[in-house]
């Protein structure tokens, strides 16, 4: 059995996390066919330095997507959130693979072991695109203070969950929502409150974790959104000349707004007409490594190993090669596991890692932006002829 999904490619909600950079400049390419560097694929145990790569990390965060694709089963779709198309997966074969993983998990092999795996069951193809150029970004789960009760001027704004009966199209915008126009909609809505600046990076980020009076913590998820499109308001800030292009950044954003009115503030937030809606994370904190992200994963995205891709490319829960360097100049040589996806991540060489929570991954997350990114996709070394066949509104874009 298998499982595939051609439908027209529709608007994508950000269902995972949106990276920094997309929250300052915007960058967002159209939907490309993915092309392969040089017609060849290779062995994995090829890959420029894989074998300096964490592989038992890797394959362990691997294992999370087999636990989600065998609770889900053959017949439905991981991540159903997700209605654009997607490439050819044999679910069998992935069984098989997942099977063997967890055997080597098991007996504790060593990197040549998991290196010979990797080779029976994968080819590595390097991967380019003919539209854009290769992006690697990164993203992280921030942490900011709530509370059940509204405290004016300093804990004052809400965040929402899903309202009842939403319409799965456009809906009212941003400033319409925050200027009372949904009120009755909403009533009875409000999570908790938090600072304004906390929920927009909320919005953006699309899940964090809050932390109430008493030191205790909340994770919010994801639930839903207005439908409207998502503007950069880091861009908008650029492009009006307020902030040179180079200069921009999260603090930047933030000294910007709290030296301007509260007028000012309001033109420029509500330049982003997408408003997030939000679920309280049922599971206790020390269950999950990470939040669910798109596939929804029992134990969460996995620090430096999950990423966020495009669907639309790349099979949810299959590994990755990435070569490219991190905000704070660390070189980047690693497996990777596409687990998540982004409402702004629509580029087929184009990833967004996760770094985790704290401050210093949301600094280096905010500094990350290499162009230079080299990336290989691994696909299933039997049965390829199928597994590789990209489907893009309906029509085969060509075996990779």
């Amino acid at each position: 059995m298998t499982q595939q999904n051609t439908l027209p490619r529709q608007i994508i909600t950000p269902v995972g996390l949106v990276c920094w950079f997309v929250l300052l400049l915007g960058w967002v390419s159209p939907i490309e066919s993915l092309q392969a560097a040089d017609g060849q694929s290779c062995f994995v145990s090829s890959l420029p330095e894989i074998g300096k790569s964490d592989l038992r990390a890797t394959l362990s965060t691997f294992l999370r997507s087999c636990d989600k694709y065998r609770e889900v089963g053959p017949k439905k779709l991981v991540g159903p959130g997700y209605t654009g198309p997607r490439p050819f997966l044999d679910y069998q074969q992935l069984m098989q693979i997942c099977t063997e993983a967890k055997g080597l998990m098991l007996y504790e092999v060593g990197q040549q072991e998991m290196l010979a795996f990797l080779d029976r069951h994968f080819e590595a193809i390097k991967v380019t695109t003919d539209k854009s150029s290769a992006l690697l970004t990164a993203y992280y789960e921030p942490s900011f203070p709530i509370s059940s009760k509204k405290v004016v001027g300093v804990l004052d704004w809400p965040l929402y969950s899903k309202p009842d009966n939403i319409p799965s199209s456009s809906w009212l915008t941003r400033q319409a929502i925050e200027t009372g126009e949904a009120d009755e909609t909403l009533r009875g809505k409000i999570l908790f409150y938090t600072d304004r600046w906390s929920a927009y990076v909320l919005h953006v980020q699309g899940s964090g974790t809050g932390v109430l009076p008493d030191g205790s913590r909340v994770r919010l998820m994801y639930s839903a959104k207005n439908g409207r499109g998502y503007s950069s308001i880091g861009r908008a800030l650029v492009d009006r000349g307020e902030i040179p292009a180079d200069q921009i950044s999260m603090a930047a954003i933030k000294a910007w707004l709290a030296d301007h009115s509260k007028s000012e503030q309001d033109a420029l937030y509500w330049q982003n007409e997408s408003f997030i809606f939000f679920a309280v994370d049922k599971k206790v904190r020390n269950e999950r490594i990470g939040p669910p992200g798109a596939m929804n994963l029992d134990a969460g995205l996995t620090p430096y190993r999950s990423v966020a891709v495009d669907w639309a490319h790349y099979v949810p829960g299959l590994p990755l090669y990435v070569v490219g360097k991190l905000g704070d100049g660390q070189e980047l040589r690693q497996l990777v596991i596409a687990q998540d996806r982004g409402g702004a991540i629509t580029s087929g060489v184009r990833v967004d890692l996760f770094l985790g929570s704290g401050q210093n991954v949301a600094d280096i997350a905010g500094s990350t932006r290499d162009e230079k990114l080299q990336l290989w996709m691994l696909r299933f070394r039997e049965g390829h002829q199928e597994s590789s066949t990209i489907m893009v509104d309906g029509y085969d874009q060509g075996k990779l």
